[in-house]
């Protein structure tokens, strides 16, 4: 165990140079990943695909999302990553850190960024919106678990009194009456009034509100109990679980630590102003990425095939 902690630190210490320059580009890259169209590739199983996609999605990312993810992740690391000034305990002067959960750490610094996108740049750091959009996927599997066992005629009673359904209605009611609903009917407000000087927001939220056809749809708390559904069970803990994983595979393959690295410096001259070929020139990091994922896959299923064969 000590020999592991030895090792963690130098990996971590590692990470850690130049400002966790490599996190920062781990974190935006599996957060640019989950938002970017994904090429096609030839395969013997039947998945479902993309038939459009908008030519302009791309460069919609590249100058309209990116700055603002790049902006609230230099913020998210100085608040979220604890400062590695400990006495060291190892006898070497790099080996200074300190404990912490990374899952935890990795689903507060996702919270933020893609608050960042999904509500804007007004609320994204409403501390109740981070917790609800972390606890929300949370308690809703917390609930079917406790609920599964029982037969389905006690499940509204039951579900009434768990503390984790009794949490979801309360993140519920104050999303709707108290963060969204009320950021919503102003940005209306706003709207109506025809001001000249009123710029309508760039994120989730307000394509959400143009885009809804009927009228529950364009209804404030049915915004946002949408909004908080993608956010939670879409984005927050696929991508904090794919961080993690690929912070464990480099505990024990460390030597890619430094191509990693390399590769950054010489592809990502400019980290703020970083672009879609800067991307698409990051192949080692892709690759460690993708292996990460294939070796660490969200969930597991029997093969079926398919009818016919």
């Amino acid at each position: 165990m000590s020999a592991m902690i030895i090792q963690l630190s130098q990996v971590v210490g590692a990470l850690r140079e130049e400002a966790g320059l490599l996190w920062k580009y781990v974190a935006f890259v599996v957060f640019i990943y989950l938002l970017l169209p994904k090429p096609a590739y030839k395969t013997n199983v039947k998945v479902p695909t993309v038939k459009f996609m908008s030519p302009w999605l791309p460069g919609i990312i590249s100058r309209r999302l990116i700055p603002k993810i790049i902006s609230e992740l230099d913020y998210a690391f100085d608040v979220e990553f604890p400062k590695c000034d400990s006495t060291p305990i190892t006898g070497y002067a790099a080996d200074r850190f300190v404990a912490i959960n990374s899952y935890e750490v990795f689903l507060r610094l996702v919270a933020r960024v893609g608050a960042r996108i999904f509500i804007g740049d007004e609320l994204c750091r409403e501390e109740k919106w981070l917790e609800a959009s972390i606890d929300y996927t949370k308690n809703i599997f917390l609930t079917i678990a406790l609920l599964r066992p029982l037969p389905g005629f006690l499940h509204p009673i039951v579900g009434r009194i768990l503390p984790s359904s009794r949490s979801l209605d309360r993140q519920l009611i104050y999303i709707k009456e108290e963060l969204l609903g009320p950021l919503i009917n102003k940005r209306r407000t706003m709207e109506a009034a025809s001001d000249p000087n009123y710029e309508k927001p760039d994120d989730f939220l307000q394509w959400m509100m143009d885009l809804a056809k009927t009228e529950k749809e364009s209804h404030p708390h049915n915004l946002a109990q949408r909004l908080l559904g993608i956010t939670s069970m879409a984005v927050v803990h696929t991508s904090a679980m794919s961080m993690t994983h690929i912070l464990y595979d480099l505990l024990v393959m460390p030597q890619w630590v430094q191509p990693l690295q390399d590769e950054i410096r010489t592809e990502v001259p400019d980290w703020n102003n970083i672009t879609q070929a800067n991307l698409n020139n990051l192949r080692v990091m892709d690759s460690f990425l993708k292996e990460s994922q294939r070796f660490n896959p969200p969930g597991e299923r029997e093969w079926l095939p398919s009818l016919g064969s």
